[in-house]
């Protein structure tokens, strides 16, 4: 089974919220996929993308789903 989570809680997610949220949602996980789906509206600034990246992640694969959007695959360092 996967495991699914959400960092964003709004249309314009507080910076402080998100880093939490990641921090708390990726906890001991070597990786994590990041849903770009409708970002452009939900995450303007790219803040999820961002905190994964100051949380020790790299951005290894982007996945291009026609219809889905794209899907990150980070894995920490």
């Amino acid at each position: 089974q996967v495991k699914t989570a959400g960092v964003l809680d709004s249309f314009n997610p507080n910076p402080s919220q998100v880093s939490t949220k990641v921090k708390e949602q990726t906890g001991t996980a070597d990786k994590v996929f990041l849903f770009q789906y409708l970002s452009p509206i939900t995450d303007r600034e790219g803040l999820a993308f961002q905190e994964l990246s100051k949380s020790g992640f790299v951005n290894t694969a982007i996945y291009d789903f026609q219809g889905v959007g794209f899907i990150y695959e980070f894995k920490r360092l």
